[in-house]
């Protein structure tokens, strides 16, 4: 046999007949759920709603009365008599001006009693008048016909003016070209002159040259210019020969070795190189060549190689 008394609150069941007639009583009462029990009212207050009986509305008593008819019973409205009402608008008199026109129909639209319209006329004329003060008639005073006037002799005065200043540019311009050609003149029958005491004999003259040349380096260039060439070679040779004596040109060379002075090392130089630059389209490297050429041959120049043949023979017949 199974055991039946485990708790009170036990669903167990046991094989007695006994139990299964008290089984209703043994179980446990289980709490209704907050939630559920809030769905369940609400529920049952929907339904209950809706079974409500339909009421049909009653119909409205209609008014016998009129609603205007209530509505000045209502406000206790007086309305006057047509008779009695001022006119809105008034006819105007031709011989008033504009603004008090305009005055007096604004005031019998607002329908202003007679004693309020007189000081209405009062301020609108004391207006005017200010009006006249700050914007005076110029129709009366003539100032119309001056203003035309005076525009005119401003115009006037602007034209001579014109006039007067284009004259005198054209005599400046004039003065300007007859500056121009003279300067121009000048500076043709005008020979460039070297700035420095040439040709070279010793080192002191050298040492002259580059002083000068340190400051002015332009009116040596143009010299240099001035002598030219039928070519770069030629160009060269002439502006060499006039700066060096024979016997002075022989104590250097282009890179000075052999114990001699360089040319390169000059401040002449680079200006000779620039001057004939400018008048022949040749490279440096030409421009060197020709420089150290002049300076290697200058023993050759001046009879240097016939002497030089006639000793060479002599030597010969007396061998």
């Amino acid at each position: 046999k199974k055991a039946t008394d485990l708790q009170f609150t036990s669903t167990v069941e046991s094989s007695d007949s006994s139990t299964e007639e008290n089984l209703g009583r043994m179980k446990r009462k289980l709490k209704p759920n907050a939630r559920l029990q809030d769905f369940i009212t609400e529920t049952k207050g929907r339904k209950k709603l809706q079974t409500l009986p339909y009421v049909k509305p009653k119909p409205s008593k209609v008014q016998e009365k009129d609603s205007s008819s209530s509505d000045e019973s209502d406000l206790n409205i007086v309305f006057p008599q047509a008779n009695s009402l001022k006119p809105i608008f008034h006819e105007q008199n031709s011989s008033t001006n504009g603004l008090e026109s305009d005055s007096e129909s604004v005031a019998s639209v607002y329908c202003v009693p007679k004693s309020d319209k007189n000081n209405f006329r009062a301020a609108t004329a004391d207006r005017q008048h200010l009006l006249k003060e700050i914007f005076p008639d110029r129709s009366s005073t003539g100032e119309l016909d001056a203003e035309p006037k005076v525009l005119s002799n401003i115009r006037g005065e602007l034209r001579r003016f014109q006039e007067v200043v284009i004259k005198e540019l054209k005599e400046i311009k004039t003065d300007l070209e007859i500056v121009r050609s003279s300067v121009v003149r000048q500076n043709q029958s005008r020979k460039p002159t070297c700035p420095f005491r040439i040709p070279f004999s010793n080192d002191c003259d050298v040492t002259a040259s580059e002083e000068v040349l340190y400051s002015d380096k332009e009116s040596f260039k143009n010299w240099c210019v001035s002598f030219g060439g039928i070519s770069a070679h030629d160009h060269v040779r002439r502006i060499l020969v006039r700066l060096f004596t024979h016997e002075y040109s022989l104590r250097f060379n282009f890179t000075g070795k052999g114990n001699k002075k360089a040319y390169k090392n000059l401040a002449i130089y680079p200006v000779v190189n620039s001057a004939v630059l400018e008048s022949h389209r040749v490279t440096e490297l030409v421009l060197e060549q020709v420089a150290g050429n002049f300076f290697r041959n200058a023993k050759d120049r001046n009879g240097g190689r016939a002497k030089r043949q006639k000793s060479s023979s002599n030597t010969s017949t007396q061998n």
